[in-house]
């Protein structure tokens, strides 16, 4: 019996307080790397400029080094927790999927999953603003927005990007179902970020939310949006981990049976875990009202 539990425990390893932690911290990092690239990107730098080659060059290893990052720093911590797992599977995976998000992405001006969700944002988003501007936009008026399209596309674009990582997961962990636990906690993660960045977009500035790039702003807007991308990034990490907390949870008692009370496979590591996504939710509004001329 030993002998057939054993390959297991080698595939997949539980979850600590430092790795949630770095997975949190690397999610948080996305969305912001993405804005950053977003910035470089839409950059404008004149023809008579200084240097302006040389300009140029940076600007695009700035937008390559914010594409590339993310997948590979995932790819170091998710290897924490599935030792087996080839990090270059995991990075051709994730571009991969990002590959598939950009192929929905020319859709756009069609009727493609992207070009519907979009859609169903700004009804959302056209609502909320009427509501805001009549004075209504209390909780209730929250609540009878129109957020089913909204919820419904996007856990169809969530799984979408999210299968080939799933499957890429699923394999390194060996264990039966994991693929799904996997596809799972990424959509379950999307859809309360999502959540959160429309309240943000509700509640804090709507012209602040309302753009990716961060050019033409001052820096006080600019700083409340890479706090309200970095809030909505760590909400996802940390949904997505407590998946894997669960998951993995029998398999530490098993490992570390004497560990501290609120480790994550004890019942008040579980609970502060569970809990986290509240005060990270709040990132946001913290910064906006610091920041605030």
């Amino acid at each position: 019996m030993n002998l057939t539990k054993e390959p297991r425990l080698s595939r997949l390893q539980p979850l600590t307080w430092s790795t949630w932690l770095a997975w949190v911290f690397v999610s948080a990092l996305i969305p912001v790397l993405t804005v950053l690239s977003a910035t470089a990107i839409g950059k404008q730098v004149a023809r008579t400029a200084e240097h302006r080659g040389l300009i140029m060059y940076g600007l695009l290893v700035a937008v390559v080094l914010a594409t590339l990052a993310p997948p590979l720093t995932q790819g170091i911590v998710l290897k924490r927790i599935l030792p087996r797992l080839s990090i270059a599977v995991w990075f051709l995976g994730a571009l991969l999927s990002s590959a598939l998000w950009l192929v929905t992405a020319l859709h756009v001006t069609g009727r493609g999953p992207l070009a519907i969700s979009f859609e169903s944002e700004f009804r959302l988003q056209k609502a909320a603003l009427a509501e805001r501007v009549h004075g209504t936009l209390t909780a209730s008026g929250i609540l009878d927005l129109p957020w089913g399209p909204f919820l419904v596309w996007t856990i169809v674009i969530g799984a979408l990007t999210s299968l080939i990582p799933a499957c890429v997961l699923g394999r390194a962990s060996g264990r039966r179902g994991s693929t799904l636990t996997f596809l799972s906690a990424s959509v379950a993660g999307s859809v309360v970020s999502a959540i959160v960045a429309q309240l943000y977009h509700m509640t804090i500035d709507p012209l602040c939310l309302d753009r990716w790039a961060l050019n033409g702003q001052p820096w006080s807007r600019r700083l409340q949006m890479l706090a309200s991308h970095f809030s909505a990034g760590a909400i996802w990490g940390a949904i997505t981990a407590n998946f894997v907390v669960l998951m993995t949870r029998g398999l530490a008692d098993t490992v570390a049976p004497r560990d501290h009370v609120l480790a994550l496979h004890r019942a008040g590591g579980i609970a502060v875990a569970l809990i986290a996504p509240l005060p990270l939710a709040l990132l946001a509004p913290l910064a906006t009202c610091l920041l605030r001329p």
